[in-house]
């Protein structure tokens, strides 16, 4: 009787303790996918796969679009804003670079996209094409990329040849990829709700003090006098905006052809101070490559030094940015020239929305906020 009686009382402890463990375990686990779902929402742009071809396609679709990116002009905040802005267009001063550009890259990147799907079955690297399927229209899609046009607006920068412009050592670029990443963490951090200890986990942490680390070299590279020193204005050359939005579009079809992910510059980067996204090894060979070629073409094919604007301003629309295409899931790569290729209602109606609030904003702005474009800067 004794030894069913502690049998008995043995079953019910290990029957209470397997309850308690599964209510754990359910609660770790809705907790882990809470987070992935709202930190990776940008599914696409989850470099999943690690070997080495897969590491250097990645690497060259970097350098391409870091290449086009300097080819096209895209690198400099003035030809932004001489696009956007409706009096440049009344004074004759009006700049088509943007659209040339845009409209290359979109038409390249849509043509050899659907060779790609209609050809080939599987990417070279990886076993499957890694395509969005959420077509849902949100108030979150509109007003990240509301948030986002008005950083573009006030920056002249979008994350590709933002990031890459620190390649340039030069004083706002600088300031624009510092408040992005700000920017980025500070959705990320409201969105989850993580504390900071558990945000920034060991690998998070890394990575970011490698970001960090990244912005201060080129920061102490422009103390020592090695920036573009030249202010005077690019003048519109067709050929160039032409080749490198073509170069742009190529790198981002290479990106599916060969690793099958959509190449979102936003996403990519972002995820480097994300806590759950994977790969940051790949994520900062990116970033290192865009900055690396961005060096390189500046010596191969000079350009200008970026137009002046007030610090205030780009600290502002550097934090805008950020919040932006975290919020809105993306930005010109991946909704404007991936999202609008596909015919994907979600990229259309983002793309349409930063578009038109980066006229809006860029028009007021010209004539009662910005420094005159030539003007010295201080």
């Amino acid at each position: 009787a004794g030894r069913v009686l502690m049998l008995g009382q043995y079953s019910r402890c290990c029957r209470r303790n397997l309850r308690r463990n599964e209510k754990i375990t359910q609660k770790v686990t809705g907790i882990h996918w809470a987070v992935r779902g709202s930190v990776g929402s940008a599914k696409s742009t989850t470099l999943k796969h690690q070997s080495r071809p897969s590491n250097i396609a990645n690497m060259g679709t970097a350098i391409g679009l870091g290449a086009g990116f300097h080819i096209s002009g895209m690198i400099l905040p003035q030809k932004i804003w001489d696009f956007f802005s409706i009096p440049a267009l009344y004074a004759g001063s009006w700049d088509p670079s943007l659209l040339i550009t845009f409209g290359s890259a979109l038409t390249t990147h849509a043509a050899l996209y659907y060779l790609i799907m209609r050809y080939r079955n599987k990417p070279i690297f990886t076993d499957k094409f890694d395509i969005p399927s959420n077509s849902k229209v949100d108030w979150k899609l509109v007003s990240g990329a509301a948030v986002f046009g008005v950083g573009w607006a006030m920056t002249g920068f979008c994350p590709g040849p933002g990031f890459a412009s620190l390649g340039r050592f030069e004083l706002l670029p600088l300031v624009f990829c510092a408040s992005s990443f700000t920017g980025f963490f500070i959705k990320e951090k409201i969105e989850t709700g993580l504390s900071v200890r558990d945000y920034f986990n060991n690998d998070t942490l890394k990575y970011t003090l490698a970001v960090a680390s990244t912005i201060a070299i080129c920061g102490f590279v422009h103390m020592l006098g090695f920036y573009p020193t030249d202010t005077s204005n690019l003048e519109f050359i067709a050929w160039m905006p032409l080749i490198g939005g073509s170069l742009i579009g190529s790198s981002i079809a290479f990106g599916m052809y060969s690793n099958g992910q959509i190449i979102g510059n936003s996403g990519i980067i972002k995820g480097l101070i994300t806590p759950t996204s994977e790969n940051k090894n790949l994520r900062f060979t990116f970033l290192s490559a865009l900055i690396g070629t961005e060096i390189v073409m500046q010596y191969i094919l000079p350009l200008p030094a970026v137009a002046p604007n007030h610090i205030g301003m780009v600290i502002l629309g550097g934090l805008l940015v950020g919040i932006g295409t975290s919020l809105g899931s993306g930005c010109t790569s991946g909704h404007g020239i991936c999202g609008v290729s596909r015919f994907s209602i979600r990229s259309i109606v983002a793309t349409a929305v930063f578009f038109l609030v980066a006229i809006v904003v860029t028009s007021f702005l010209t004539k009662s906020l910005m420094p005159n474009e030539n003007e010295e800067t201080e």
